[in-house]
């Protein structure tokens, strides 16, 4: 829930201004506070904020609650059952979301002003580095070998 909540206070102002916003949640898909977050997710579909969600592992149960997500949101869901996968995964998603967040803004005051830019690489670079980070942390405490 946390996580999510930040972000939607984060891209709300997005939203407001009409401009193409998403979320990319990598997560195992086995919430403890499912029900506080499920409460958000109708506000990201009323906003137009899709959430892609990367089901990381194999759990079936956790796989159904990241196709749950996306549905919800209007985003898509994508499966790494190894964190190998991930940068693969990734990738797949930045095409995706490419293809649907670039955003023209036209401003009319005594001619036209077409402005594109594509925001999404630096929230992917974002979340690759905290997907990594969260894997060392993870090989530490858990003393895992991949």
């Amino acid at each position: 829930y946390p996580p999510l909540k930040v972000a939607l206070d984060i891209l709300k102002p997005y939203a407001t201004l009409k401009l193409r916003a998403f979320v990319l949640l990598a997560t195992d898909g086995i919430p403890s506070d499912r029900m506080e977050y499920r409460t958000i997710l109708t506000e990201y579909k009323k906003l137009g904020i899709p959430i892609y969600t990367v089901f990381v592992g194999k759990n079936p149960i956790g796989r159904e609650e990241t196709v749950f997500i996306a549905k919800s949101t209007g985003g898509k869901q994508f499966t790494a059952f190894e964190v190998e996968e991930l940068p693969e995964v990734m990738m797949k998603i930045a095409k995706e979301v490419k293809r649907e967040v670039m955003t023209r803004v036209t401003v009319e005051i005594e001619e036209e002003v077409k402005y594109e830019e594509p925001i999404y690489e630096v929230l992917l670079l974002i979340a690759l580095l905290a997907l990594v980070v969260l894997w060392f942390i993870n090989k530490t405490l858990y003393k895992t070998t991949f």
